[in-house]
C-alpha cells in the first residue's frame, strides 16, 4: 500500500480520509439538450434495431401489424435504455 492510498489491495481494507468521508465531485446538472431527445431517435437506428431483433428471433414470418408492433417495442426498448444512461453510440454498436 502506497502512502495516501485509500485501500490496501493486499487485504482489501478501506481507510477513511482523516476521519471524514471521501468526496467525489460529480458533474453539475446535465443539460437535457446535450443528449438526444427520446422522441427523436434516428430512423436508421430504429430500422437496424428492429432488424436485429427480428433476426435474433429466427426471422419469423409475421403480419405487417405484428412487424409494426415489434418495431414499436424496439423503439420503446431503446428509449428505456437511453433514459437509464446508455448512449446512442452504444445503441448503434448493438445494431451493427
Amino acid at each position: 500500500m502506497a502512502p495516501g492510498d485509500p485501500q490496501d489491495d493486499a487485504t482489501n481494507t478501506w481507510y477513511d480520509n482523516n476521519g471524514t468521508n471521501f468526496k467525489v465531485e460529480l458533474r453539475a446538472n446535465l443539460d437535457a439538450a446535450a443528449g438526444p431527445k427520446l422522441d427523436q431517435l434516428p430512423k436508421d437506428l430504429c430500422d437496424k434495431w428492429a432488424w436485429v431483433r427480428w433476426d435474433q428471433s429466427g426471422r419469423p414470418q409475421r403480419s405487417d401489424a405484428a412487424a409494426s408492433a415489434e418495431y414499436d417495442r424496439g423503439v420503446s426498448e431503446m428509449k428505456a435504455l437511453l433514459s437509464k444512461g446508455r448512449t446512442l453510440d452504444e445503441l448503434w454498436r448493438v445494431a451493427e
